[in-house]
């Protein structure tokens, strides 16, 4: 597959087969737990599992192997461009349904992080902690080597940005402002960090 566009068109006409997606979740679920990993999490590049169907069979897969999480994207008054402005409309629209489809899994009341992926420094960190409300999910790509991991996706992003601004005492100070707590995803549930 191209990449999530061409997906996208392929679902939407239709011509994706849920049951191969499954089969493919499925195997590579096994290959992970084959390793002695844990898997606690489920989420999809360019959040593509909240899309209806796939959804469903997502948080079935999660209930079977016991995995405790799936985010669901969310960002409230996001801001960024007219176009990423108008991908996150269509996210949050399938988010919403997503949130009220019925499953036994954990999943979050909101994001921050996705309308400025790959481009968050700590200025817009800072500003979007005013968004955190109940179980609010932070998505960043932070990384190291901006030119070796460009050299494999294309995506333009500022992965040594995003992870000098997670490692900022400034962030860390307007966490402890808000009022905010951290959590791992493992302990959900139970104790917080």
């Amino acid at each position: 597959m191209k990449n999530h566009r061409h997906f996208l068109v392929r679902y939407f006409t239709g011509r994706i087969r849920v049951s191969e997606l499954e089969r493919e979740l499925r195997a590579q679920i096994e290959r992970v737990r084959a390793t002695g990993l844990r898997v606690l999490h489920f989420n999809g590049h360019q959040h593509l599992h909240v899309l209806p169907e796939i959804y469903e069979m997502v948080t079935r897969l999660a209930e079977e192997y016991g995995v405790v999480y799936v985010r669901i994207p969310g960002d409230r008054r996001p801001r960024a461009s007219l176009s990423r402005r108008l991908s996150m409309h269509g996210l949050n629209y399938f988010g919403r349904h997503a949130r009220d489809a019925e499953a036994n899994v954990t999943t979050n009341d909101a994001t921050i992080g996705v309308a400025r992926a790959g481009h968050l420094d700590v200025d817009a960190l800072i500003e979007s902690l005013g968004s955190v409300d109940g179980l609010t999910e932070l998505v960043a790509h932070p990384g190291v080597g901006d030119a070796e991991i460009g050299s494999v996706y294309d995506w333009g992003y500022e992965w040594d940005r995003e992870t000098e601004a997670l490692c900022d005492e400034r962030l860390k100070a307007a966490i402890d402002l808000h009022g905010i707590v951290l959590m791992r995803i493992a302990h959900l549930g139970n104790e917080r960090v």
